[in-house]
């Protein structure tokens, strides 16, 4: 110890000066070598380097008594911990006198007098976790990938399940790596502003936790999520992605993460309006929801994050039968209100429902429909039933909403009836008067088909009932809506007399059943048309008909004997209530008060009558 002649021993000397103490202890000698720990002929990883005469620095030997830990690595582990570690890191363990590392070629030989004076020898799967993982923040990106990838081939496969788990509980816990940082300049540009970021694109990359970073080939998720959300590309390998899978890396959003991209939609859309990239984060969050959906709980579906459906006149036939009805000098822009709303799934109904509530609700986006693409078939597939009760996607439009855009339909027809907005310059194209009927026809058929079958049994009556008092049903010859006691299902268009009766549209008889129980008489009979005269004479009362009352008049007449001679119901003993007729001087009179002559040449006759009254048949 005292002959310091140590500076020039080479590795051989060394070894041979351990060899011999290591074989007392082979042998079975109870020696105590503890000094052995004083003696300056180690020569450690980093440690203290003189130059030479030649400036080649000279590893120098030196005693390691006052180290808490020493650690002997063999050859292979020495040169990685040197290619990864920056030199100055050990150094400054070394001066601390915390730690130190020895090489060692040959290990084994020596290993009795190293354990004897508490040397650690450390296992493969020790070094990794004990002397790198902790100071992995430290390393630089390739370094760290090298290490890992190391330790995926070389050390994972020999370790057992125990060890195997104990380590990627480890990582989770404890492993930090770099993340991509953002080398497309415009992309991220974008996205910073988007995400409300404040970082510039010339960040350095940042150093995350495992477990807040994001496997990159989750579908879309570059569209949802920025580029510091997801590990360097040295990482981006199959085997080293699977790997990191299973330490922590994440493969879908969590439920507060999706809370908080939905609050930035929302954010921007309000301050900026709807943008395109908007639109994709939008619509690749819904799809991520949707294939991820077992691991939300239902609070996710109270934030606002989608655009609502927008029709164009172009495209859309509702569009152009709304255009028709549209008063021009309504200063709100449409399309303007729509550019900074935002919706949650329960605030508007589906694409497929919109002739049922188009003008009574927003309308989701395209994209949220009952089936979804699938990757593997690449075909659209339904969505699983428990997956849309979730999101409540299979709900129809409420009663409510349905109604509603009925008697906005039903308001708009009779503006146009009243002149109200014949204003030329209200529309671009004017659909001529037959197309629109059609497209509006076409709509409620659906309404009525929804009203006849999709109304729960119990509320039928009460919702009958509601109708029976609304204008609900158009009608072609007036342009107009009616009450369902104005239509008669069986009524040829040419027996109509308006106001008072119309014929019911051949298109919507398809839905009677429903028809009939809001009012809608079944079969023409005489009296309806008797009822039609009844209420002439009221409003005539003694004086002369002009000639429009009187054009209705005897049409009523035509029609109540046409059908008074084919009804099997009334017969000669029936006592019709008080029925009125058309006589020679254009008056309404009530029906016992007349007498009907089928033969002019009679007229002499006539002066023998008490009556005054009389008309041709």
């Amino acid at each position: 110890k005292h002959t310091q002649i140590t500076n020039n021993l080479s590795d051989d000397d060394i070894i041979i000066i351990l060899k011999y103490f290591n074989d007392f202890l082979t042998s079975g000698f109870q020696g105590n070598f503890q000094k052995l720990r004083e003696l300056k002929i180690y020569k450690p990883l980093w440690g203290i380097a003189s130059t030479d005469d030649k400036q080649q620095p000279i590893q120098q030997c030196c005693s390691l008594e006052n180290f808490a830990h020493v650690y002997i690595l063999n050859e292979e582990w020495s040169n990685i911990i040197r290619r990864s570690f920056k030199r100055n890191f050990f150094t400054e363990q070394f001066h601390e006198k915390k730690t130190v590392l020895l090489m060692q070629k040959k290990i084994e030989p020596l290993s009795k007098i190293f354990t004897h004076i508490r040397f650690i020898i450390p296992s493969d799967m020790e070094i990794f976790s004990q002397l790198c993982l902790p100071h992995f923040r430290k390393l630089d990106v390739r370094s760290q990938a090298n290490l890992l990838k190391y330790f995926t081939d070389d050390i994972d496969d020999k370790l057992f399940q125990h060890e195997k788990d104990q380590c990627r509980k480890q990582l989770h816990d404890h492993l930090e790596i770099f993340t991509q940082s953002a080398n497309n300049h415009h992309h991220h540009e974008h996205l910073h502003r988007t995400m409300g970021s404040s970082r510039s694109s010339r960040d350095p990359p940042e150093i995350c936790p495992i477990f807040e970073l994001y496997d990159p080939h989750i579908k879309n998720i570059r569209s949802i999520l920025d580029v510091h959300h997801f590990p360097d590309e040295q990482f981006h390998t199959p085997t080293m992605l699977k790997f990191l899978k299973e330490c922590g890396l994440r493969s879908y959003i969590p439920t507060d993460k999706c809370k908080q991209i939905m609050e930035s939609i929302q954010l921007n859309v309000k301050q900026e309006g709807w943008t395109n990239e908007l639109r994709k984060r939008s619509k690749y969050l819904y799809e991520h929801l949707l294939t991820n959906w077992t691991r939300y709980d239902n609070s996710i579906l109270d934030y606002k994050f989608l655009e609502p459906h927008q029709m164009h006149f172009e495209s859309d036939d509702l569009m152009q039968l709304h255009e028709q009805y549209t008063n021009s000098s309504d200063n709100i822009n449409p399309a303007e209100h729509f550019r900074h709303t935002c919706i949650k799934l329960s605030d508007g109904e589906l694409l497929k429902d919109a002739r049922l509530c188009w003008t009574s609700s927003y309308l989701l986006p395209e994209f949220v429909r009952l089936e979804q693409y699938d990757d593997f078939s690449e075909k659209q597939q339904p969505i699983e039933q428990n997956a849309l009760d979730f999101f409540k996607l299979n709900k129809k439009p409420s009663y409510a909403l349905v109604q509603k855009n009925l008697s906005n339909l039903a308001k708009k027809f009779s503006l146009k009836y009243h002149k109200i907005n014949n204003n030329p310059k209200s529309s671009p194209t004017v659909i001529p008067q037959q197309g629109t009927d059609d497209i509006l026809i076409s709509v409620l058929k659906t309404i009525y088909h929804y009203f006849q079958y999709e109304i729960k049994h119990e509320r039928r009556a009460e919702i009958y009932k509601e109708l029976e008092d609304r204008e609900c049903i158009y009608s072609r010859t007036r342009r107009q809506f009616l009450h369902g006691k104005y239509f008669c299902l069986n009524l040829p268009i040419a027996d109509e007399i308006p106001p008072f009766l119309f014929s019911l549209d051949q298109d919507f008889h398809e839905y009677k059943e429903f028809f009939l129980h809001i009012g809608v008489q079944a079969d023409p009979h005489p009296m309806l048309y008797g009822d039609i005269l009844r209420k002439l004479s009221k409003v005539c009362d003694q004086d002369y008909l002009n000639s429009n009352e009187l054009c209705k008049s005897l049409k009523a007449m035509e029609c109540f004997f046409k059908y008074l001679a084919i009804n099997s119901t009334i017969n000669s003993q029936t006592k019709l209530p008080g029925l009125y007729l058309v006589t020679n001087d254009f008056k309404l009179v009530k029906s016992n008060d007349i007498v009907i002559m089928d033969d002019k040449s009679k007229l002499d006759y006539m002066t023998k009558l008490v009556h005054d009254k009389f008309m041709f048949n």
